[in-house]
């Protein structure tokens, strides 16, 4: 697989990559490194492919370990759904990105000068979504929603996490009067 990709077969090279992660005759030592290889391979694809990425998308989710190839996979994400206009499709990356660490760094690509943490990415595609002209009152619903879940469960961490999420998005404003409530209630 490796000779396949130095000399720009990758085509072949996912194959050959695919077939040993499928083997259960695979050694310990090479699974890991057909994955680390076959990962990098479908992310690249991503990059240089002007094909629908959403089979891509499909192979690398089961791929990914970890929370930094997970921010990964949801940065390009979220880019091909901002192309496409699928405003639902961009709250439910935003809301997997929250999920992930707080301020856990995602790597855009392989560039080390393009990251950003998810909680910042999360915020920046909200506000894409924000500003579109299909953004709609049950968005600011279902903000309020998750919010009122946090606040029903007395989960601080959660309510700070969605506070500095969506900090642009109007219906913020009572869900910060919320958790100043929450914080004197509990003597922070």
């Amino acid at each position: 697989a490796e000779l396949e990709m130095t000399v720009g077969r990758t085509a072949n090279a996912q194959q050959h990559l695919q077939r040993v992660l499928t083997s259960s005759q695979s050694s310990p030592g090479i699974t890991p490194r057909a994955e680390l290889l076959l990962r990098e391979l479908l992310f690249s694809e991503l990059t240089q492919s002007n094909t629908d990425p959403r089979a891509t998308f499909e192979r690398l989710h089961t791929l990914v370990k970890g929370t930094d190839q997970l921010g990964r996979l949801l940065a390009f994400q979220s880019d091909f759904h901002r192309q496409r206009g699928d405003t639902s499709a961009l709250i439910a990356t935003a809301r997997e990105l929250t999920s992930l660490a707080y301020h856990k760094t995602v790597m855009l690509d392989q560039d080390p000068s393009r990251q950003l943490a998810s909680a910042t990415l999360a915020r920046h595609i909200l506000e894409t979504v924000r500003t579109s002209p299909h953004a709609s009152a049950s968005l600011d619903l279902q903000i309020a929603a998750e919010f009122a879940a946090a606040v029903k469960a007395d989960d601080i961490p959660r309510m700070q996490r969605l506070l500095e999420v969506y900090s642009q998005w109007p219906a913020i404003e009572l869900a910060q009067l919320e958790l100043a409530r929450v914080l004197s209630r509990n003597g922070n």
